[in-house]
């Protein structure tokens, strides 16, 4: 995806809006950002997002996406939890 968006802090949750592009591989199975794998740019859409922090820490971000007008797009929500955890790196660095 390319694109931008802004997001503010109330109350304990992070909310905000994106716009972007969805970024098409004309190849299955490799990466859009690999050099010269050819592309195309899809639809236009934009996503309202909040997040939070759940009573175990974990974070909590849902996503509702619809298309910019004029564009075609089936709306979609999604739904990401995760926890931090500690790199690799650093963990190695610790010993």
């Amino acid at each position: 995806m390319i694109g931008d968006g802004v997001g503010l802090a109330k109350g304990g949750v992070l909310e905000g809006t994106a716009r972007m592009h969805l970024v098409l591989g004309a190849v299955p199975g490799i990466d859009t950002g690999f050099a010269f794998v050819p592309r195309q740019v899809g639809p236009r859409i934009v996503s309202k997002w909040k997040a939070h922090l759940e009573k175990d820490d974990t974070l909590a971000v849902d996503l509702s996406n619809s298309p910019e007008k004029g564009e075609k797009y089936s709306p979609t929500k999604t739904t990401l939890r995760g926890r931090r955890v500690e790199m690799p790196a650093d963990a190695a660095g610790k010993h």
